[in-house]
């Protein structure tokens, strides 16, 4: 979903997914704010200090069960918040005292109702939530410090990348393109045929080498 401003049209929507107004769901529906900027939006602080966070999902509970509302903060789990009395949603307002420059999200996930997930054939995710909502985020910079993306978590998430990026390499190099071709045919769910593999392969490389860069250039 993407908050459109304006007119609805397919500008103003692409506008709206560039500018991270957006959340992804399988059903429920996402408020989420701090400081009065929602969803893609980004709040400037003049140095360490105290947010107001506000966030809200709504839900069918005779379609979605849903387990949890879960606020992230830079990747991590930082308040949690369930369902009460069999509700259709779940509200929450915290304050948060932010030290560095931060982004955060809103997440929940569960369970959907009246499906069948032991599916034939069986798909790996079985078993995983199958009811998921997710925002992207909202930035909080500190004016006058270290900017997020030279940050020391970002610095180790982009090492993180670069070397799993550099074994995709290693994957796909000709002598391992038999092997890998047997392997990725063999599941029978999110198979991947020989001849795909072997076509896409030139291209596979040149994304994995522009991913690369980007992730070398967090580490400079």
């Amino acid at each position: 979903y993407t908050r459109v401003e304006g007119d609805f049209t397919y500008e103003n929507w692409l506008d709206g997914v560039r500018n991270h107004r957006t959340f992804v769901t399988t059903g429920p529906m996402a408020e989420f704010s701090i400081d009065g900027q929602d969803i893609g939006g980004e709040v400037f602080l003049d140095g360490a200090g105290a947010v107001a966070v506000r966030g809200r999902v709504v839900f069918d509970p005779q379609r979605d069960d849903i387990s949890v509302v879960e606020l992230v903060h830079n990747g991590l789990v930082v308040d949690r918040f369930s369902p009460i009395g069999g509700a259709s949603s779940v509200s929450f307002s915290a304050e948060l005292r932010v030290e560095e420059s931060s982004w955060f999200a809103l997440r929940a996930y569960g369970e959907t109702l009246l499906e069948n997930t032991i599916v034939s054939p069986t798909h790996m995710s079985s078993f995983d939530p199958t009811t998921n909502v997710h925002t992207a985020p909202i930035w909080v910079t500190l004016r006058d410090h270290t900017p997020l993306e030279q940050s020391t978590q970002a610095k180790a998430i982009a090492q993180y990348w670069l070397a799993r990026l550099e074994n995709m390499e290693r994957v796909l190099a000709p002598e391992n393109m038999e092997q890998l071709a047997d392997r990725l045919e063999r599941p029978n769910w999110d198979a991947v045929p020989r001849e795909t593999l072997f076509n896409n392969r030139e291209d596979l490389l040149r994304e994995i080498q522009t991913a690369k860069h980007f992730f070398a250039a967090l580490l400079r």
